[in-house]
């Protein structure tokens, strides 16, 4: 008969079974019951997740698991196959879209090419010219610009039309390149027009 010890040992050299990774992904990561299944469902998708966890960046679990079941999924199951996602560079790249650095829509661009070069994520970012501009006092001095070439709009937005806002916040884009926190030039852009001049 088998002694305890030796069953304690047999049992620790088991992987974790997927059962109870998935539970694990729910109750430890806060995962959702879909993302784990995913996720644990695929031994690439797995190994992609764990590995960008490990990497100890602090990008949140939950946005390293969209990254997986989302983009990775769409382009390595999809036409574009060919290539490998670096598990470091997945979580370099979430840390980044996690802390506004990039925008949501750059970070797609960026994590194309790195699955399909092996390129970095910040020599990427940096060839692209992907980092967002955060900085309150560059952004404000594009807002101003643009407010002053666009009266017309500034006027429809007092009087009630709303998507002006829409079309001077496009304008700050197009000004820095769609180098601009969207949502920090949206607050910073509404919050000017309706102060009274």
């Amino acid at each position: 008969m088998a002694s305890p010890e030796w069953l304690a040992e047999i049992k620790a050299r088991l992987p974790e079974l997927p059962a109870a990774r998935r539970s694990r992904y729910g109750t430890d990561l806060g995962l959702s019951a879909y993302d784990a299944g995913v996720i644990v469902n695929d031994a690439a998708a797995t190994a992609l997740f764990e590995g960008a966890l490990a990497a100890g960046t602090g990008a949140p679990a939950k946005l390293i698991a969209n990254w997986v079941t989302g983009e990775y999924m769409r382009l390595v199951k999809g036409e574009a196959g060919a290539g490998k996602v670096d598990a470091g560079e997945l979580a370099a790249l979430a840390k980044l879209v996690a802390d506004g650095a990039i925008s949501g829509t750059n970070a797609k661009e960026v994590f194309a090419q790195h699955l399909a070069s092996g390129a970095r994520v910040a020599s990427i970012v940096e060839a692209r010219h992907f980092r967002q501009i955060s900085d309150a006092g560059a952004l404000d001095k594009a807002i101003q610009e643009v407010l002053a070439a666009n009266p017309a709009a500034v006027a429809d937005y007092r009087a009630g039309k709303d998507a002006a806002a829409g079309f001077l916040v496009g304008q700050v884009m197009k000004a820095t390149r769609g180098q601009a926190n969207a949502t920090m030039v949206q607050a910073a852009l509404r919050e000017r027009l309706d102060r009274a001049e």
